[in-house]
């Protein structure tokens, strides 16, 4: 009988990615009642660049606006106007790099009423995987 060794296996399938390459950075201006500017603001270090940022607002009574920024330092314009502005949003932005690295952000911003809730933020990402 004659064995096989698996030893060259290892090496098979999805290679290890290296998170320091990507450091998520997105930006947000909030105009209450029209849209929320969303810009990419993350550092990529080569061999991993910029793929794509997926943006998903929720008001608290179901109301969803998606959007996503296509380009490395890019915008993102997302109208709000359909959305319940009495309470605050939740922002959901997933960072996604071209080797496959992601970082999950979530943000809450204040409602329409809440003094102060006009203005910049930034979102804190939570994770960086693959």
């Amino acid at each position: 009988m004659t064995s096989i060794s698996n030893a060259g296996l290892a090496n098979i399938g999805i290679p290890p990615v290296n998170t320091a390459l990507l450091v998520p950075s997105v930006t947000l201006v909030n105009t209450w009642g029209t849209h929320i500017v969303f810009t990419d603001a993350g550092t990529y270090t080569s061999p991993d660049s910029f793929k794509n940022i997926n943006i998903e607002i929720n008001d608290a009574f179901g109301g969803t606006a998606t959007g996503s920024i296509t380009a490395a330092a890019g915008t993102a314009t997302i109208a709000t106007n359909t959305l319940d502005q009495t309470l605050p949003y939740k922002i959901k932005v997933t960072v996604v790099s071209t080797l496959g690295v992601t970082a999950d952000g979530i943000a809450t911003i204040g409602s329409a009423d809440a003094t102060g809730s006009e203005g910049q933020y930034w979102i804190g990402f939570t994770t960086a995987n693959h």
